[in-house]
């Protein structure tokens, strides 16, 4: 049942949990509607519309074929690709370490996780080569696609930038975001955890983001749906032992209250709605 002290936000978030309950809850939305106009109200309540414009979209990404492409090498590491995969439950799964790859033909968004190899040891990662040749085939297709830290990286190496070993950064940060839809009501603080950086934009790839320690922080390209961030968006506090563990994490000024992830998977959501 929807209503009492529910909260929207929770209200959605619980939908697009459980997606076996959305035509029920559709239907009954539907139904109370209709009970209202009877009534002499108009419309849906400010609870109703906002479920039943959500339900669309839900059936829009239902709809569509899309891949996370997960890119770890360490077993003990894949908890982020885990974090990010779980934004696009609908999503296949790619893991293109063990030599999987996506069916381009089909293939109506993509995202490419972050990893702990480096864009530059292309020789021992062979894969990383024929990465770097799907992003370009990505953007000859036109497929909107997300890169999130080592996929940010791999993006702009592909298109002739620049990835260089600058040393850990392992904290929450404050980031520069530019007027764009990935970033529509999204908060500066976000979650910095890399030890390489992008020093040199790709060609055609335009800075949407920056941050003290990383001039390149987000791009986009100037004419394809492609966006790419550092920072890795998918992590959270639940995370903070694996941080500490695996890359030394430290709480400094910013605590895990002041990151809003959410807008970013969803507004890249709504952005490959637009395109497909």
């Amino acid at each position: 049942m929807i209503g009492g002290t529910d909260t929207l936000d929770s209200v959605i978030a619980n939908l697009h949990s459980t997606p076996g309950v959305w035509v029920s809850t559709y239907r009954s939305c539907y139904l109370l509607s209709k009970f209202h106009s009877t009534l002499g109200v108009s419309g849906f309540n400010s609870l109703e519309q906002p479920v039943l414009n959500s339900f669309d979209k839900h059936v829009d990404m239902q709809s569509l074929d899309l891949y996370v492409i997960r890119n770890e090498v360490d077993p003990n590491c894949e908890y982020h690709c885990d974090a990010l995969a779980s934004w696009f439950p609908t999503a296949e799964e790619v893991n293109f370490v063990v030599g999987e790859r996506v069916p381009l033909d089909k293939a109506d968004g993509i995202v490419l996780t972050g990893s702990t190899a480096a864009v530059y040891e292309s020789e021992s990662h062979p894969w990383i080569a024929e990465q770097e040749d799907l992003v370009c085939e990505v953007i000859d297709r036109e497929i909107p696609t997300l890169g999130v830290c080592f996929g940010h990286q791999v993006v702009n190496s592909a298109l002739g930038g620049t990835a260089e070993n600058v040393g850990m950064t392992a904290t929450l940060v404050e980031a520069d975001l530019a007027d764009d839809p990935l970033f529509d009501g999204a908060n500066s603080v976000v979650v910095s955890l890399h030890g390489d950086a992008v020093t040199e934009p790709g060609n055609n790839m335009q800075i949407i983001a920056s941050a003290d320690h990383a001039r390149v922080f987000g791009t986009r390209h100037q004419t394809a749906p492609l966006w790419t961030v550092q920072y890795h968006p998918e992590i959270t506090d639940s995370h903070r032992d694996n941080l500490i563990n695996d890359f030394g994490w430290q709480s400094e000024q910013f605590s895990f209250e002041d990151v809003a992830s959410r807008p970013i998977f969803e507004n890249f959501k709504t952005l490959i709605t637009k395109v497909a």
